[in-house]
């Protein structure tokens, strides 16, 4: 076991630990939402080691630290500690950066298939769009999960955006315009005035997952081009 290894094993202990000491201290607080996001931390933490003994090969190092690193971020961090909600471009972050780390992730593994079928050849091009297609899909599945748990758990992972205006076709009344911009003025909910209380209306999460969506799309779209650039003058410089 190499150095590198070894300092990335005992931050994933600190990290495993952590999350240990977390779940039993909100499962005695009886909040059990956050004692299951807790498990899954620990199952994301453990994906790495899972993969090797599956494809019998060695997961980067770096990229085992970096996906251990985001889950601690986006769900003990960004959930637990309610860094979403503290720090307005926390969500913004992670899911830029996870566009970086799935792109990474994706290039691994058609690294892997192309090890063990030695017949197939692929351009460099083609990796880049497959890995990119790869990055969306994940995305899209990401957003997914968290609907589902905000359904079934009845947890706020798709986070709600107030706003002041309403831009609908179907609030038309008449046949003038395909759709009409509303300012919402004033807001009653429950007999209260959402306005004084609130600022708005909220959006029910539609904001938040596309703006993931877009945030992890360009993510992966940066990182694309920078990776593409960089192996490519790395293969210039074998050919030399």
């Amino acid at each position: 076991m190499t150095n590198e290894k070894k300092i990335i094993n005992i931050i994933k202990i600190i990290l495993s630990l952590t999350v240990i000491y977390i779940f039993i201290k909100v499962l005695i607080a009886k909040k059990y939402v956050m004692a299951l996001v807790s498990i899954i931390t620990l199952i994301f933490f453990n994906l790495p080691n899972l993969i090797e003994k599956i494809f019998r090969v060695n997961f980067p190092p770096l990229l085992e630290l970096s996906v251990c690193l985001f889950t601690f971020g986006a769900i003990i961090i960004g959930d637990i500690f309610e860094f979403y909600s503290i720090i307005p471009w926390w969500d913004d972050l992670l899911h830029f950066t996870s566009g970086f780390l799935f792109i990474a992730v994706g290039m691994f593994f058609i690294d892997i298939i192309l090890k063990k079928n030695k017949k197939i050849y692929l351009p460099l091009i083609l990796k880049i769009i497959i890995s990119f297609c790869f990055t969306v899909t994940l995305l899209t599945i990401l957003e997914c999960f968290e609907y589902g748990c905000d359904k079934l758990l009845g947890t706020d992972t798709q986070k709600d955006t107030i706003i002041t205006k309403i831009n609908s076709s179907e609030l038309v009344k008449d046949n003038k315009s395909d759709s009409k911009i509303i300012d919402i003025n004033s807001l009653y909910v429950n007999n209260n005035n959402w306005m004084n209380l609130y600022g708005g209306y909220i959006d029910i999460g539609l904001n938040d997952t596309m703006n993931d969506l877009l945030d992890g799309f360009m993510g992966a779209l940066l990182f694309s081009i920078i990776d593409y650039f960089c192996l490519k003058n790395k293969g210039r410089k074998k050919l030399k």
